[in-house]
């Protein structure tokens, strides 16, 4: 887990315009670890893409990495059974690991 959250952490960022936040929280049921940032997000549409293999989302061009990392990140998640869901942000995107209790 140490990994995936760290390349989110890593993505937030790289991507930020001027702010990257982490939150954890505890609801009913669930932990919820948001990594959110206030950059380019991801559209709606390319969410299922950016967790391929060497896919570099469109506000990536020019910017350093291979494009794994969000597929490592959605393998770690997937190997624990949590779940990884994205979020508009409103300014940029909320990557957020749902963890059941």
């Amino acid at each position: 887990m140490f990994e995936a959250v760290s390349n989110l952490v890593d993505n937030a960022i790289k991507f930020a315009r001027g702010s990257a936040s982490i939150a954890i929280t505890r609801l009913s049921g669930i932990v919820q670890i948001d990594i959110a940032d206030d950059g380019p997000g991801i559209a709606v549409e390319e969410r299922d893409a950016v967790l391929q293999r060497f896919h570099r989302g469109a506000h990536a061009a020019g910017l350093p990495g291979s494009g794994l990392g969000l597929s490592v990140v959605a393998a770690i998640v997937h190997l624990h059974g949590f779940a990884l869901s994205f979020e508009d942000g409103s300014p940029g995107l909320i990557a957020r690991i749902t963890i059941p209790v």
